[in-house]
């Protein structure tokens, strides 16, 4: 194979992993994992969470749901229900980690909710945890870099 088929190949490839975060993040991803270790000894670090889309409304004392951290959008949380309250006018989740001391300081309100926890798979994600950027920007260049190289440089027995 040529290097401009190798090339072709690595950047088809790049393309299709950019082209799925991308759509993950528009339209939400029924899979997370999870990043801390607030939630042992229920979830460990790496684990992989499946989201069953239950509506807000049947979230129940003792769930655990998957959500945005209020005020910072872009920070997914996944800790249990303690606590049904009324805010403003509107039902809320109290919430907490189960390895935490005290509950979130902030409330869950509907605009935050993303889904309630169905089941768990064990370590499945350590992996993308290690492959969170620049570490995969990282391994895509020396991957590149790699190919270039075993290209471009001669070969034994073949003429320079």
């Amino acid at each position: 194979m040529g290097w401009s088929r190798k090339l072709t190949y690595v950047l088809v490839l790049v393309l299709m992993v950019i082209s799925l975060q991308v759509v993950y993040r528009a339209f939400g991803s029924p899979l997370y994992v999870v990043s801390s270790g607030s939630m042992v000894p229920t979830l460990k670090v790496g684990d992989v969470v499946a989201i069953e889309p239950t509506p807000f409304e049947d979230v129940k004392v003792g769930d655990i749901i998957v959500f945005r951290e209020p005020g910072f959008p872009e920070k997914v949380i996944v800790h249990r229900v303690i606590e049904i309250v009324d805010a403003d006018g509107e039902r809320a989740f109290i919430t907490k980690g189960d390895h935490n001391l005290y509950r979130d300081p902030w409330i869950v309100k509907k605009a935050d909710y993303i889904g309630k926890v169905a089941f768990s798979i064990p370590y499945a994600g350590g992996l993308s945890i290690f492959l969170q950027p620049p570490i995969n920007y990282v391994i895509i260049a020396v991957i590149i870099a790699l190919m270039l190289i075993e290209e471009f440089m001669p070969r034994e027995g073949s003429k320079a």
